[in-house]
């Protein structure tokens, strides 16, 4: 017989059924918790031999085809004749204010422990008692009642048939989800070539909870493909939620439309799309607090019924109908969303909800395995972004400005808030000596000297932000408060893979601390899931990925080569520009005239990559003086969504001219970009795309060195590469599309470059001066 589990904490049911009232994410900081946990322990100890501690307690509730399974843990049981549940609170307030009946949901927290506790132990009465304790002195204050089995059991079953309601939700469309899996065909007619080989690969993976290496070509479907087999993983139980990882905004859409296109079919799944909070946010400005958002006040009153709601209507959580139903409930649509992951079969979000230490799905991965599979799209990016999430920067001129707004209060609070501030400042002009000479200063250890004024900083912040709300620098500690706060945190990951490096840039002191190989910290996040799925078009070289996502011999590596007709497109490299920095104000005029040759030879849409903006803007000025009816577009920094979709929409089918997009690589349009057919036929690189020399990558360079390991091309070919050849692919992605990849730089003729190129970009046709008439002999080849 089918059964529903369901795994959930007392805390968590409690809060599910009886929420209420205001989203309220003031500041409550990190020290007034560690004050709240040492309060009791303080308690706990004052109680003696009779007493235990920390008892962790389970009760299974199985009703029909559930079974709810339920856990918690007691903060101490008194053994005495009658046993006693003690529920501890440590609390702020004056202990004579608080009455017995002041907090019924702490009441109700120790009495489903206390039925649970009896009910294991076969206790027919049993005594509740809560203590509040002050945080600043550990004073305390008792209340006590006793119940009898019977009591309890009414005020948990009460409890249940409340949850019962949500419960029941998970349970009925657990069963629909599944039959449609069950039922679920691949939602074409065929394969294209490599479709099912990928598909067979996505789905052992998952299944033997392992991880799979996949670069397949773009084009090749590689969303649908990986996404349909693991469905059916899940309708046979082997995972039971898919986290879809993208790492731009655009390839969340591709997902979703997979999801669409299989909903078409018959597919029942619900899948919820995470928006950034900053963008989806109703009130732009507003704290989340009851006094300045609307949507804050009186969340809690009408989020359950906005989650009803939506799950009874649709299945796509998009970022439309969230905010749709957000407003209709007048809701905040951010915690709306986290809250439907709970209910989602399939969550599509950013790299750093998973993997990000500051802002991962806590709910999801708080030190807990779950039956999860990871689908990591366009897995190339996942290197860098890891090596920032897991990095961490203090700068050290805020502090003076705080320091200069704090003097001369006369508080004595403030007083000794500022002494904490001089010391920090101190601490940090030490650092700052030993890079005078060189501006730069590398070392292996972590800076311990600064640990423990960080941890005082900290603690005394965390009273100001808590009681000095009126203070006009109050933002810049609280940013200053997280920032050190999160110094710590990845301080407590310093190891053998990081380094410490301080540098003085723009008159400011800035001390890193810097994940050089993030590949350890990768791997522990994945033993959190049950399967991880690697796919890109570019994972190339393959021994590099193997080597950074942790690679191990049972895991599966999948090379797919293109399904599209090798005639539709040709591959022709300019071996006389050379962009290298100290020749690139040469190649000006050379690119120029090379790119307006390109859109001249046939009418069309076309895009060129430049390596950096300044690049860009040297030759762009060059093309705008040719004479010519080539219409330019120039991709401008920083591009709303909005922008950024203008920009795309502008590649339609050309009636009179040609058009040409002048982009930088690795920017919006390098990676993600689905246009097909006549809206791009033709697309420029202009240069191998190595990273700039700075620090960093030459931090890099040398750890991989120490480990015997390419490290040249670690540090600069690999990146460079993959950028490259993501770009490459926005030209044939599809059976019909035909064009030309203009590969312009003389080092695509080295051999350190093309052994990491794909084997089909081979042959080139190499082109100097005599490229007008090649283009032209190439395109009528494409066509014949």
């Amino acid at each position: 017989m089918h059964k529903t589990v369901i795994d959930i904490s007392v805390r968590e049911l409690i809060h599910l059924v009886f929420r209420g009232g205001d989203l309220d994410a003031r500041f409550v900081g990190k020290q007034r918790a560690l004050e709240g946990t040492k309060a009791h322990q303080v308690v706990q100890k004052r109680m003696g031999d009779h007493y235990s501690p920390e008892v962790t307690i389970k009760h299974i509730f199985e009703e029909d085809n559930l079974q709810i399974n339920i856990s918690g843990r007691i903060d101490g049981v008194i053994h005495e004749k009658t046993k006693i549940i003690d529920e501890i609170k440590s609390t702020l307030r004056p202990l004579e204010t608080i009455e017995e009946d002041d907090y019924p949901m702490h009441w109700l927290q120790g009495e489903l422990y206390a039925y649970f506790y009896a009910k294991a132990y076969d206790l027919n009465e049993i005594t509740l008692q809560l203590t509040y304790v002050t945080i600043d002195d550990y004073a305390t204050k008792h209340f006590q009642r006793t119940y009898n089995l019977e009591t309890l059991e009414g005020i948990f079953l009460h409890v249940m048939s409340l949850y019962l309601e949500f419960a029941h939700r998970i349970d009925d469309w657990n069963q629909i989800r599944n039959e449609s899996l069950q039922d679920l065909a691949f939602p074409f007619s065929t394969y294209r070539n490599g479709q099912r080989e990928l598909a067979v690969c996505a789905y052992k993976t998952i299944k033997e909870g392992k991880k799979a290496f996949i670069q397949a070509p773009t084009g090749i479907g590689k969303t649908i493909s990986t996404i349909f087999p693991t469905l059916k993983a899940m309708a046979e139980d082997h995972c039971s939620k898919m986290f879809y990882l993208t790492a731009k905004t655009i390839t969340r859409s591709v997902a979703e439309e997979a999801f669409e296109i299989m909903r078409a079919k018959g597919l029942k799944l619900k899948t919820v799309t995470l928006t950034a909070k900053d963008k989806i946010c109703f009130e732009k400005g507003a704290a989340c607090i009851p006094e300045e958002c609307s949507f804050a006040k009186g969340h809690y009153n009408r989020v359950n019924d906005a989650i009803k709601d939506i799950l009874d209507h649709e299945d796509n959580l998009n970022r439309i109908h969230i905010e749709h139903y957000a407003q209709k409930y007048h809701v905040c649509p951010f915690e709306f969303a986290l809250d439907l992951s709970l209910s989602a079969d399939c969550i599509i979000c950013d790299y750093n909800y998973v993997f990000d230490p500051r802002v991962n799905l806590k709910r999801f991965f708080q030190d807990v395995k779950g039956k999860y599979a990871f689908l990591i799209d366009e897995s190339h990016n996942l290197v860098d972004r890891a090596r920032g999430m897991y990095s961490a920067e203090i700068t050290k001129k805020p502090l003076l400005e705080m320091k200069r707004h704090l003097k001369g209060k006369q508080d004595d609070v403030l007083d000794n808030f500022v002494k904490v501030i001089t010391k920090y400042n101190k601490a940090l002009i030490d650092y700052r000596k030993q890079c005078e000479a060189t501006e730069t200063y590398v070392f292996d250890e972590a800076p311990k000297e600064l640990y423990q004024i960080m941890r005082r900083f900290v603690e005394k912040a965390d009273v100001i932000l808590n009681d000095y709300k009126h203070l006009v620098c109050y933002d810049d500690i609280l940013d200053y408060y997280f920032a050190t706060l999160n110094f710590l945190n990845i301080f407590e990951l310093f190891d053998e893979h990081y380094k410490t490096y301080v540098t003085n840039e723009q008159g400011d002191l800035h001390i890193h601390l810097f994940c050089v190989d993030p590949a350890h910290l990768i791997e522990e996040t994945l033993k959190l899931g049950a399967g991880t799925l690697f796919f890109s078009a570019t994972l190339s070289p393959m021994s590099y990925f193997h080597r950074m996502y942790a690679h191990k011999d049972e895991d599966y590596t999948l090379l797919l080569p293109s399904p599209f007709d090798e005639h539709h497109r040709r591959y022709m490299v300019a071996r006389d520009v050379m962009t290298t920095y100290k020749k690139r104000a040469f190649s000006y005029e050379n690119v120029a005239r090379y790119l307006l040759s390109f859109a001249q030879s046939k009418m069309g849409n076309y895009i060129v990559f430049f390596s950096s903006y300044a690049y860009k803007k040297a030759v762009l000025e060059i093309f705008e003086s040719f004479e010519s009816d080539v219409e330019i577009l120039d991709q401008k920094r920083d591009l709303s969504e909005e922008e950024k979709e203008a920009f795309l929409n502008a590649f339609q089918k050309r009636e009179s001219n040609s058009m040409i997009g002048f982009c930088v690589l690795g920017g919006s349009f390098s990676e993600g970009v689905d246009l097909r057919g006549d809206r791009l036929i033709g697309t420029a690189i202009v240069g191998v795309g190595l990273p700039m020399v700075c620090l960093e990558r030459e931090i890099i360079k040398s750890y991989h060195e120490a480990h015997d390991e390419d490290a040249f091309s670690y540090a600069y070919v690999y990146p460079g590469l993959n950028k490259v050849m993501q770009a490459a692919g926005r030209v044939i992605r599809t059976e019909e599309d035909k064009g030309v990849i203009l590969l312009m730089d003389e080092r695509y003729g080295y051999y350190t470059y093309q052994e990491v190129m794909p084997s089909d970009w081979q042959p080139y046709y190499t082109t100097y001066s005599d490229f007008k008439s090649a283009i032209e002999e190439t395109w009528k080849m494409i066509h014949d």
